[in-house]
């Protein structure tokens, strides 16, 4: 028996939701741990992550949009609004590259002294595992369901990871004297993401 546009609907939205929850709460762990040590790079990462929750959020909608059934000026349906809503992702994914370099220049001209310690190391291992876990989740979950959504959220989900692990480097960097690696790396991630 074939699933309902509206059972698929549910699936991915269901899926969004859980997504959500994860970056938020990376995203919190993220900012707490950045402040309380003020690394700079770390705090980004935490707003980057906060980022794909928006993605997520936007996922939300544009399921909504796609499963609205069909209607005289839709007579084959909104999934192209799925495809749309991929499409607003990326280009979020491009914002967020965009900011990246941005702060990553100012960062050369006002450097701030991080208090890096294993619990920074430790605090950025743990959401990066939970992030590959969410990435590979949502991306397998976005074939099966044949879902653009999900499987362009979890690229997003993936420039987060990158996004982390810019972030480990730039704690090594600074714990060994060279802060100036901190925006340089920050700076190369956003050229991948680009």
């Amino acid at each position: 028996m074939k699933e309902t546009i509206l059972e698929k609907g549910a699936k991915i939205r269901n899926i969004l939701i859980i997504v959500l929850a994860l970056n938020w709460s990376v995203a919190i762990l993220k900012l707490f741990f950045g402040y309380l040590i003020k690394s700079q790079s770390m705090v980004a990462d935490g707003f980057h992550s906060f980022a794909d929750g928006s993605s997520n959020v936007i996922g939300l909608f544009g399921i909504w949009l796609a499963t609205r059934p069909k209607d005289e000026d839709h007579p084959y349906g909104h999934n192209k609004y799925e495809t749309f809503t991929a499409i607003c992702i990326a280009i979020l994914l491009f914002l967020v590259c965009f900011n990246i370099l941005h702060d990553s220049w100012g960062r050369f001209h006002s450097p701030v002294a991080t208090q890096v310690d294993l619990n920074s190391f430790l605090v950025m291992i743990f959401t990066i595992v939970i992030n590959i876990g969410v990435m590979n989740y949502e991306y397998n979950a976005g074939k099966r369901l044949n879902s653009d959504i999900l499987v362009s959220d979890s690229l997003h989900t993936r420039a987060d990871i990158f996004t982390s692990f810019s972030v480990i480097f730039a704690l090594l960097a600074t714990k060994l004297g060279f802060p100036v690696l901190d925006p340089i790396a920050a700076i190369v991630i956003a050229l991948f993401f680009a």
